[in-house]
């Protein structure tokens, strides 16, 4: 099966298919000699990637800068 038919079978883009080939996520797939992908009919398709959010960087409290007014008397500056 070429990677048109098994992304009309599989419900897929062509692209996502080229993808999932070329990192090796379809096992039984092969590269033939002419530069295309064969892939047995009876594969199953490939799982799906998992998507999500990286969690966010806590951000510190001593990272806060604290500046007073600067007219010479108050000029105090906390921890960077």
């Amino acid at each position: 099966m070429t990677i048109s038919e098994a992304a009309v079978k599989w419900g897929m883009s062509r692209s996502l298919i080229g993808y999932y080939l070329r990192a090796g996520r379809i096992p039984s797939a092969f590269k033939a000699p002419i530069s295309t992908w064969s892939i047995p009919e009876g594969s199953p398709p490939p799982e799906p990637l998992k998507r999500g959010r990286k969690p966010l960087k806590r951000q510190m409290a001593d990272s806060v800068i604290k500046i007073g007014v600067h007219d010479g008397r108050n000029t105090e500056v906390g921890n960077i």
